[in-house]
């Protein structure tokens, strides 16, 4: 007897039916928004098909009045591919106006053109890698590459597109401040990661995106690891005082992952801010008896020796971090000094750990005096053969205020 085929009930289909809902009205948005794009580049970009308009301005760029100049540039900087060839001639004009202004305005054309062909690209190009490096060649032009923000925008809300990631930190370059509540968006709605180009983009953007600093505090909280650490590294970029920021960073210390608490350690040195809170909690990174962080590398297929040699090099740059961070608190930093001290008396330290180790108390300057012993032994020779003694002079110098 064949299977009787049951119909699914209302309940089963509601999920799917309503992501279907939820995927098309996307995909008509992205489109209506890749339309509309579309309609202002024509509107705003074509350009002007006469020649003897063109002839006209390249004339009028030798005129008497300035202005009457300045607007002819301006013309035909608007103007498209067709006023190139003639630019071309004028440059080599022998009334020396004319020939240097188009010898400026002809770089300009010829990047408008790019733009203009690239934007084409993105939206109509059937090959995802040459859309791809539109996007990349458009965000690389920067705020002149203006009018094509809306192209992109659909780009990056457009899961399918395979560009959301380049567009996202393509919108952040074009113009940073359309782009800030796109990306804050962006961050508040997380979903198979694609809220990670976002928090990088604002990273990238720095101290103009201040007005996400909220949201990135509270993604310091999230599951997912990198959402933390691209947090972290678009914090310190862009400053701010949340009240909620430098305890969630320590917190992030506590962490046993090693890139979550060398990310969360960088952060904090570029902050700067309640060092009374933070050098104790960075000093006590440098302590001998602090358990090593867990890492990446068992994933890896290595060696017994290749791994040793990998995570003794993560380690290292950890401490460097942690090292750099207590740097750039400078003399507030007087509480690492022990810790410091600590670190120069292991001799199994890696050299450059060590170098960073004596310019942070170069950094703190008289407030670690308790380290002048250990330098002078470094500075005479007494101590590692005098291998340090470059690096400890300075180091004593600022600590005794005295010039080099």
């Amino acid at each position: 007897m064949s299977p009787v085929l049951q119909s699914p009930s209302a309940a089963t289909l509601a999920p799917f039916v309503r992501r279907s809902i939820l995927n098309l009205a996307s995909a008509i948005c992205s489109c209506a928004v890749l339309l509309g794009a579309m309609r202002s580049l024509a509107a705003a970009e074509s350009p002007s098909h006469d020649p003897q308009r063109v002839a006209a301005l390249i004339r009028q760029l030798g005129a008497d009045k300035f202005q009457d100049r300045e607007a002819a540039s301006r013309a035909l900087e608007a103007a498209g591919a067709e006023a190139l060839e003639p630019l071309r001639q004028a440059a080599k004009s022998t009334d020396l106006e004319i020939a240097r202004r188009a010898a400026e305005i002809i770089p300009i054309v010829e990047r408008n053109v790019e733009i203009a062909a690239l934007i084409q690209v993105v939206a109509n190009d059937p090959e995802r890698s040459k859309r791809r490096d539109a996007v990349q060649r458009l965000g690389e032009h920067g705020k002149h590459a203006a009018h094509a923000f809306p192209v992109l925008l659909a780009a990056m809300n457009d899961e399918h597109s395979g560009l959301d990631s380049q567009a996202t930190l393509a919108l952040a370059r074009i113009d940073p401040a359309r782009a800030i509540p796109q990306l804050i968006d962006r961050v508040k709605r997380p979903a198979d990661r694609r809220e990670l180009p976002a928090i990088q983009a604002l990273g990238v953007i720095g101290s103009p995106a201040s007005e996400a600093v909220p949201i990135l505090v509270q993604t310091l909280g999230s599951k997912d690891k990198l959402a933390r650490i691209d947090a972290a590294r678009a914090l310190g970029a862009i400053g701010g005082d949340h009240p909620r920021q430098v305890p969630a960073l320590l917190k992030m210390l506590n962490e046993a992952d090693l890139e979550v608490k060398q990310q969360a350690a960088e952060t904090v040195g570029r902050l700067k801010r309640a060092p009374a809170d933070c050098v104790p909690r960075l000093a006590a990174l440098l302590r001998p008896n602090q358990p090593r962080p867990s890492d990446w590398t068992d994933a890896l297929m290595l060696s017994d020796l290749q791994r040793r040699a990998l995570k003794e090099r993560l380690w290292n740059q950890y401490l460097r971090t942690v090292l750099g961070a207590v740097s750039e608190f400078g003399s507030d930093a007087k509480e690492a000094v022990p810790a410091l001290i600590e670190l120069l008396q292991r001799p199994d330290e890696d050299t450059q750990v060590f170098g960073e180790a004596i310019q942070a108390l170069e950094r703190i300057g008289p407030a670690a005096e308790a380290a002048i012993p250990i330098l002078q032994d470094l500075a005479e020779g007494r101590l590692y053969s005098g291998a340090f003694a470059r690096e400890a002079n300075p180091a004593l110098n600022a600590i005794r205020k005295t010039a080099p």
